[in-house]
């Protein structure tokens, strides 16, 4: 074996080379397992109930707007009443909300006041567009669990602990919505459960709405109809009545072919929701939100439209493919053919939560709020509300005006003196996360020291103590040796002066129980000596007096 420069021979035992140490590292391998990040589970190989891996944030999301992800509204680009004299009601998909992230703020632990803020841009070239692109898709990726918080603090004694994130790639808008009449009786419009395909024909006075300000590739096209604007804004829908064909633009047949030809070529993402989606509830077993709702994306390769038989295909693989779940037609009278197309735009700061506006924000959005991710560093989520209020994020409103997550609350002030104060000496924090050397060995030696300084202290006053006792045990031995050389001389005139008998044995028997309980004193001594001597010279003079 050699050493540096020099070479050394060495005998090791053959027990050495069976030991487990030796083997794992070099035949069979080592390796700890997990299933969760940040949280240790039963199964788990790890030591003793450590995660295996901590991958902890220090970075909450500000959102000042807040949607149904799903919905459109009568009024926009389609009438609240049509040419039948029929309402048409609003689409909204309840359970799923659509929060438009502002900016990312970022905390340095340890220091509230030290704080970043980063906001998403619009420039796709720009580095930082898609640092924040990064940042948002890691903290709330799909399936992950965040908070949510409101500035206006009404809204938080509503809200739940915890929300699933069930998309975060962009937002949906709404392209095109088709209505029925409600004396229809055809269903040439439908889909059915488990196919993978839906009928775009027009049923008995069904009618096409076309939203010019999503779809402009539409009007754009020489003989389209309609322009951008909003109906309140003086615009005409744009309402296709006839099925027609392909070459006809201002017809159903004409709207899905081009719209076949943008997804081959564009690759835009559309998306159908029949009826309000799966009876508008959702079943987010599968924490996601497309597939809860029955909501499908149109195919976008291959031949995803048939002309002949007007049907237009979805997908069906990946993680956001599956077939229809529900039965959409007059026939069965299980839910409308009625459904509506949105166009999904990509963005970088879009989440979708499983969220209620109308019973967890019945104050509404107001100026928004914050969402939490539910991996934020533990030291930041235990003074959520002192990093908050020194970021100017703090709730507004309500019993506390504050945000009721992580330990015990204080007032911004309290906890950020608190802050600001532990600074100034090292933690001890032993092991922690984020811990630096400097602090971890300052922090060793400081409860070392402690620890000794406790000790010593300890000694020195059970070495007090122990002088002390031996200090009252010598002096009480002395005091009692008077008082049983005294108590001599008194029983010896005893026979003598028989009516003083009683004073004596009280005097002696008060003195020997201040000296059982070892009251010392010099004060006492004299006392006593001199009491017993006052004694004995009456007695001596009245023995004299008898003989």
């Amino acid at each position: 074996m050699a050493i540096g420069d020099k070479s050394y021979t060495v005998e090791m035992n053959d027990s050495e080379f069976e030991r487990e140490g030796w083997k794992r590292g070099r035949y069979k391998g080592t390796k700890l397992t997990s299933a969760k990040i940040n949280k240790f589970t039963p199964g788990d190989v790890t030591y003793g109930k450590e995660p295996v891996i901590e991958q902890y944030t220090k970075t909450v999301y500000v959102f000042n707007q807040a949607n149904n992800s799903f919905g459109v509204n009568a009024g926009v680009f389609y009438p609240p009443t049509d040419e039948f004299e029929q309402t048409l009601p609003d689409k909204q998909i309840i359970g799923a909300v659509n929060f438009k992230i502002d900016r990312a703020v970022t905390f340095t632990v340890g220091n509230p006041r030290d704080f970043s803020q980063i906001e998403p841009g619009t420039d796709k070239e720009d580095p930082s567009f898609h640092y924040f692109d990064t940042l948002l898709k890691t903290d709330l990726s799909l399936f992950n669990s965040c908070s949510v918080r409101f500035f206006d603090n009404v809204n938080n004694g509503f809200v739940k602990s915890k929300y699933i994130v069930g998309y975060n790639k962009g937002e949906f808008t709404p392209a095109a919505s088709y209505f029925q009449d409600d004396s229809a009786t055809s269903t040439e419009v439908h889909a059915s459960s488990g196919e993978s395909q839906f009928d775009y024909e027009l049923s008995d006075n069904g009618r096409l709405y076309i939203n010019p300000n999503v779809e402009e590739w539409f009007i754009s096209q020489t003989g389209a109809s309609g322009s951008q604007g909003t109906l309140n804004g003086g615009n005409t829908a744009i309402t296709i009545n006839h099925v027609g064909d392909s070459t006809s633009i201002n017809s159903m047949e004409g709207y899905f072919f081009g719209l076949s030809s943008r997804l081959g070529n564009k690759k835009d993402s559309y998306y159908i929701s029949f009826d309000k989606g799966n009876q508008g509830i959702g079943l987010l077993n599968q924490k996601n939100i497309i597939k809860a709702f029955d909501i499908h994306e149109l195919e976008d390769s291959g031949s995803n439209i048939n002309l002949s038989n007007n049907e237009f295909s979805i997908k069906t693989t990946g993680r956001y493919g599956s077939t229809f779940t529900g039965n959409y037609e007059s026939i069965t009278g299980e839910r409308k053919e009625e459904f509506t197309l949105f166009r999904e735009k990509k963005t970088n700061n879009n989440v979708h939560l499983n969220f209620n506006l109308i019973t967890e924000a019945p104050a509404g959005v107001g100026n928004g709020g914050v969402i939490i991710p539910d991996n934020l560093h533990p030291a930041i989520k235990e003074s959520l509300n002192v990093y908050l209020g020194n970021a100017g994020l703090g709730a507004q409103g309500g019993a506390t005006a504050q945000f009721g997550l992580g330990s015990s609350v204080q007032s911004v002030n309290a906890r950020s003196s608190q802050q600001e104060n532990s600074r100034r000496l090292p933690t001890g924090r032993i092991g922690s996360q984020g811990s630096s050397v400097e602090e971890l060995t300052s922090g060793i030696r400081l409860q070392s020291a402690n620890a000794l300084r406790i000790a010593n202290l300890g000694n020195v006053t059970s070495r007090e103590a122990l002088d002390q006792a031996t200090q009252a045990q010598v002096e009480g031995t002395e005091t009692r040796q008077l008082a049983e050389e005294s108590l001599d001389v008194a029983n010896d005139a005893s026979e003598i002066a028989e009516e003083f008998e009683g004073t004596l044995q009280t005097t002696v028997a008060d003195f020997e129980a201040s000296t059982a309980n070892f009251v010392t004193t010099d004060y006492l001594n004299t006392q006593i000596n001199t009491a017993i001597d006052t004694r004995i010279s009456e007695l001596t003079s009245d023995d004299n007096e008898v003989n």
